[in-house]
């Protein structure tokens, strides 16, 4: 489900919506994976990690800044 944004985004900012939004999703599956110790995803982790960094990366990178530029 996607919410509605009352201002319209531009493309930069909505990917950034986005992935930020997958960045949340990934950092709470890697929650649910480290807090059991048998989880059969545990092998991985890593792999969540890094994906939850560059999913956070590019949302910060396709962010503008209170200044008015993009980071």
């Amino acid at each position: 489900m996607t919410q509605q944004n009352p201002r319209p985004q531009d493309p930069s900012e909505a990917f950034a919506h986005d992935e930020q939004h997958r960045a949340d999703g990934l950092a709470a599956r890697l929650g649910e994976i480290t807090a059991k110790p048998s989880h059969p995803s545990r092998g991985s982790v890593p792999h969540y990690q890094r994906a939850y960094q560059v999913a956070s990366a590019t949302a910060a990178a396709h962010t503008e800044q209170p200044d008015g530029r993009p980071t």
